[in-house]
Order: C-alpha cells, then sequence, then structure tokens
C-alpha cells in the first residue's frame, strides 16, 4: 500500500460502508421477514451488542502500527478471515450481480456482470488505499443525499400503525434477528485492520469507526422503518427485496417514476466498497505470503477468478 496519509472522517465513511454493505442484500429481508414491525428493536439490540464488541476490538488495538497481516500474533485469525472473505464476497457478488442482470439490464449474462465488476474492483486495489478512501468521502455524500430524497419522496406513503402492536413477536425471533444484524454489520469493520496505524493522519481514528459504526445504524434502521411504514406483512413474507419493491411504490405525476435506479445506488456502494476492501485483504495476505513486494496483476486477476468460480458454484444455494 501506498503510505499516504489518510483522515480519521475517511475512516468513519469506510466504517459506514462497510457495516451497511450485507443489510440491503440479505440482512434486511431475513430480520423483517422474522420480526416484522419489531424489527427496529432486534436491530437495536444487535447495535448495542455490536458496540461493545467493537469497543472490545478498538481496546485491543484494530487498528496498530502494523497492518493486521504483518503482525506476528495474528495468523490463525488472517487466515480464518481470508476464508471468510472468500465466502462472503463470491455470495455477496452472485446476489448482486444476479438482481442488477434480472432487474436492470433485462436478464443479461451474470458472468459478464461479475467480470466487469471484479476488474473495475482491481482496478480501485491498484490504485490503494488513499484512493479508496477518497471515494468513500465522495460516496458516502451521495447516499447521504439519496436517503434522504428517498426519505422525503416516500413520506406520503407512509402509514405509521403498522408499527403496531410493539413487541409483537416473541423474544426467540426477536434475538435471532438481533444475532444476525450483530454478525453482518461487525464482521466487515474489522476488515479495517488493514489499514496500518502510520497511514492515518491523526488519532481519532477509534472515535471515529465508532461514530461511523453509529451513523450505518442509524441508516439501516431508518431504511427498515421506511419499508415497514409503507409496506404490509404480505409483502414483506412474498418478496426477496421488500426495500426494493417499496422503492418502486415511488410515483409523481406521469414522468417521475422508477426511481428505484437512483434509490439504489447506496446500496451498491456498500457492496462494491465491501469486495474492493475484501480484495485488498486478500492481495495483502498473499503478499505476505510469498513475500511480493508490490501489487501483481496476475495476483489480482487469480483472485477474481477464485471468487467468480466460487460465487457461481453458491448461485444454486443462495439465488
Amino acid at each position: 500500500m501506498n503510505k499516504i496519509k489518510i483522515s480519521s472522517y475517511g475512516i468513519m465513511m469506510l466504517t459506514f460502508f462497510l457495516s451497511t454493505s450485507f443489510f440491503n442484500p440479505y440482512i434486511s429481508s431475513i430480520i423483517l421477514k422474522t420480526t416484522y414491525n419489531d424489527s427496529w428493536i432486534s436491530m437495536s439490540i444487535g447495535f448495542i451488542l455490536g458496540l461493545i464488541i467493537l469497543k472490545i476490538l478498538l481496546k485491543i488495538n484494530l487498528i496498530s502500527d502494523k497492518n493486521i497481516i504483518d503482525r506476528s500474533n495474528t495468523k490463525l485469525i488472517n487466515f480464518i478471515l481470508i476464508i471468510l472473505l472468500f465466502i462472503l464476497s463470491s455470495s455477496i457478488l452472485i446476489k448482486t450481480t444476479t438482481f442488477i442482470s434480472n432487474n436492470y439490464l433485462n436478464n443479461y449474462n451474470i458472468l459478464i456482470i461479475s467480470i466487469i465488476t471484479l476488474l473495475v474492483i482491481v482496478y480501485a486495489v491498484i490504485k490503494g488505499i488513499e484512493p479508496i478512501i477518497r471515494t468513500c468521502q465522495i460516496l458516502f455524500c451521495i447516499s447521504i443525499l439519496i436517503n434522504i430524497i428517498y426519505l422525503i419522496m416516500l413520506c406520503f406513503y407512509f402509514d405509521i400503525t403498522n408499527i403496531l402492536p410493539i413487541f409483537n413477536h416473541n423474544i426467540k425471533d426477536i434475538l435471532i434477528s438481533s444475532i444476525y444484524y450483530l454478525i453482518f454489520s461487525i464482521i466487515p469493520i474489522i476488515l479495517i485492520s488493514i489499514i496500518p496505524k502510520y497511514l492515518i493522519s491523526d488519532n481519532n481514528y477509534n472515535k471515529y469507526i465508532i461514530i461511523g459504526y453509529v451513523i450505518s445504524f442509524i441508516y439501516n434502521v431508518i431504511n427498515i422503518l421506511i419499508t415497514i411504514f409503507s409496506s404490509n406483512n404480505f409483502i414483506i413474507e412474498n418478496f426477496e427485496y421488500p426495500m426494493y419493491f417499496v422503492m418502486n411504490k415511488i410515483q409523481y405525476f406521469n414522468f417521475i417514476e422508477r426511481l428505484d435506479n437512483l434509490f439504489m445506488l447506496p446500496n451498491i456502494f456498500s457492496i462494491f466498497i465491501f469486495l474492493i476492501i475484501s480484495l485488498l485483504f486478500i492481495n495483502e495476505y498473499i503478499k505476505n505470503i510469498f513475500k511480493i513486494k508490490k501489487d501483481n496483476i496476475y495476483v489480482l486477476s487469480l483472485i477474481s477468478i477464485l471468487i467468480i468460480l466460487l460465487s457461481f458454484s453458491f448461485k444454486i444455494i443462495l439465488i
């Protein structure tokens, strides 16, 4: 990685994207189907538990003088993370490319979409962590603006009584949903450990990681509440992407419609950032094992091919 200083604000925005990356393609639907109008309660429990775990991780130096790959006492952790990253990256890639193919590109070839996606991600990894962080800062502003517009345009469709009765589900379902939120909002944040402390321009990164996690929770819970207020239990149970269904409801006059293309962008941004950081992490791991000094296009290409092959092996299971 290039030794260019990055700010704690950039780390905060990277935390936001990593913590939201699995929410819309996977977790939001699972949580809504499990606890529906109590989803915000289960998410709040998961968030509080996640906050405790995150503070423990920061206390034991999630970000240190060396990135996690270079630390001698983390070899087993690194190996487990690499296996996990291959699985998560492959599953989210096939889920996303299939969604894009079905909803935006008229069933265009998924393999071609996957290859194009990985080419963009490989290019981002080659550019280095500093351009990635700067991109996060730009995409964060765009994402928040889009979500505000989404909230304003959909508020006229709200039925706030959908949230009643509160505690309509048993404690077991609420806890299951909270664990889902906890796991998939915290695990991606661990990837920040690939950034060594000497690349960060100030010492406020721990505080801003927590702020990024808090913002991601607020962002996620607002989207869940929007979906609850704008839909019903039938929609939640019968549609794989209830949030996307809600987006399709927005129509003003006879020309402002099909805004789901715009409103899905923040979700796509989060997925891309996760895939970029995952590939960066795996690449640094392989460079460390084989003592490779610089980024190698052949190594990155091999990692990408493995992710694509693994993603298609998951297709039957996950799609």
